[in-house]
């Protein structure tokens, strides 16, 4: 039986607690169908069933830039929603130069000191192997995870681990990263 993407928020959060870094007192309550709608056209994609969850669950942290324990996927930590789009319109600005990624068809989620994770919402030429693929800007454009279900469990099984701790290199990283997104190649 498979878990929804909620419930894997749920384990990532409380393997955070278990490292003593309790993410849950930073997140914002999840957001409304109508908080998702109004972005969903104010960026003009339609957002894939994993960013609807995502949010749904939590509509983005609370003190994002302070000291304050933040969910985070790896480095980057969930945007609150009321900025998505005003990253997602930072973002053409810097790479409208990108022919592989129309930044016009993406939906940001997270980011930290400059790069931004977004989530591919039309049509790429990153990857054809996946639909809906994690894409990180930062010094370049990369894809960076299957999906944000990917996502999830790639920083469930990195958090899980002994020897973790934030901002470090996790052990066996580059290995969890290759098992738990099978269509990415480094």
């Amino acid at each position: 039986m498979s878990s929804t993407l909620a419930e894997r928020l749920e384990v990532l959060a409380d393997a955070y607690a278990l490292r003593g870094y309790d993410v849950r007192p930073n997140l914002l309550p999840g957001a409304t169908c109508g908080e998702l709608d109004e972005v969903e056209a104010a960026l003009g994609v339609v957002l894939p069933a994993s960013y609807r969850e995502l949010y749904g669950w939590s509509a983005g942290v609370i003190d994002e830039f302070g000291t304050a324990p933040c969910l985070r996927f790896r480095d980057e930590s969930l945007l609150p929603l009321t900025r998505v789009v005003e990253e997602r319109d930072r973002l053409l600005e810097i790479y409208d130069w990108c022919e592989s990624v129309d930044g016009r068809v993406v939906a940001p989620f997270a980011s930290f000191e400059g790069s931004v994770l977004v989530v591919a919402c039309g049509p790429q030429r990153l990857t054809s192997a996946v639909p809906h693929p994690v894409i990180s800007y930062f010094q370049g454009i990369d894809v960076y995870y299957d999906s944000i279900e990917a996502m999830v469990e790639t920083t469930i099984a990195w958090v899980s681990q002994a020897g973790w701790a934030p901002y470090e290199t996790t052990p066996n990283e580059m290995e969890i990263w290759r098992r738990c997104n099978r269509a990415v190649t480094f």
